[in-house]
């Protein structure tokens, strides 16, 4: 949220109603999934990208420095999706643990679906 200041951005976790909708919607979707989601929604429908290719369409929403890592999506799907599950094993290690949730703003609660 905090590299979203325009809050283009929402989230909802995996486990809530709008993530069930979303797999009912898109059997597509594994039902064991815990990577990134990310739907783009527009006149002709909605698209889910799962993965580095979701990743990549975060970015590009994003300002820079962020923005231009997007242009790696060019880059083998499947060295992507690699590099991608090797952070995301490595993520704690790398830059810790939360203990507690931060508790969102009135503001940034807004943007969590249920």
């Amino acid at each position: 949220m905090a590299r979203d200041p325009q809050a283009r951005m929402r989230f909802a976790p995996l486990q809530g109603d709008t993530a069930a909708a979303l797999r009912a919607r898109h059997p597509e979707i594994p039902p064991a999934l815990e990577t990134l989601v990310y739907v783009e929604s527009d006149a002709t429908g909605e698209r889910v990208y799962l993965r580095s290719d979701g990743l990549f369409r975060v970015l590009a929403l994003l300002d820079s420095p962020w923005r231009h890592a997007a242009k790696l999506r060019w880059l083998p799907r499947r060295l992507c999706d690699s590099l991608y599950l090797a952070f995301a094993r490595r993520r704690y290690r790398l830059f810790g643990e939360a203990l507690v949730c931060p508790i969102p703003t009135s503001q940034e609660a807004q943007r969590f679906l249920p």
